[in-house]
């Protein structure tokens, strides 16, 4: 099967048990699971640790330092922001993983120039704006300014792996200059699918700094 094919029918899949979910609790039925308090944003970032968890459990049966331990560290920590409002732990500045860091910029630069289910794909140009106001706060500022010095090969990656459905729409631009949330950061944005997710979706993690017990130095990876 395609990968298209393959992403298609995840999507199918997806919409169909979340549908099936619905109409679930509208008649009242799994009430004991299906409750007023089931928060969708705090069961997806659990994500984040479930990938931790998984890799390093792998890791265990391979021996020696290998690469496993800068993935679990990826995937432990590429949604932790420079101010402390990431997670899943809210670590700050330095306590993030190197590894975590560089992701985090990585991570959120393709998902803007990606087509999603909130939205279309956006421009290079428009994109790389929007992450410039996320640095000093979601992004660390040294790997914030290391991709703006290599801003044309980025642009050249993006290129050469761009998804075969798509591409950058010209309009897209436009569209998101009509904001008035112009420059909110990407993840912020209303989902027009589900207003009450986008709810959920909007609200700032605040918790606490802290220290992970693992990262006790950003220098390591």
């Amino acid at each position: 099967m395609p990968a298209g094919g393959s992403i298609a029918r995840i999507k199918r899949t997806q919409h169909c048990v979340r549908a099936i979910a619905v109409e679930f609790k509208r008649a009242g039925h799994y009430k004991s699971v299906l409750t007023p308090e089931f928060d969708e944003m705090t069961v997806m970032k659990q994500h984040a640790e479930f990938g931790r968890n998984i890799i390093y459990s792998t890791a265990e049966h391979s021996d020696g330092e290998n690469f496993l331990h800068i993935a679990g560290a990826i995937a432990d920590t590429h949604h932790e922001k420079c101010d402390s409002t990431g997670y899943p732990l809210g670590l700050a500045g330095q306590e993030i993983p190197l590894a975590g860091r560089i992701m985090a910029v990585a991570d959120i630069h393709d998902a803007l120039i990606s087509r999603c289910c909130c939205k279309n794909p956006f421009e290079h140009a428009f994109a790389s704006t929007l992450m410039r106001a996320m640095k000093g706060t979601t992004f660390d500022p040294l790997v914030h300014n290391a991709v703006l010095n290599i801003e044309s090969e980025v642009k050249e990656i993006a290129a050469k792996f761009k998804d075969e459905a798509g591409g950058t729409s010209s309009g897209a631009t436009v569209q998101a200059r009509q904001r008035n949330d112009a420059l909110t950061p990407w993840h912020a944005w209303p989902c027009p699918r589900d207003a009450n997710f986008s709810a959920t979706h909007h609200l700032r993690r605040s918790a606490s700094r802290c220290q992970h017990p693992r990262w006790t130095t950003g220098d390591r990876l």
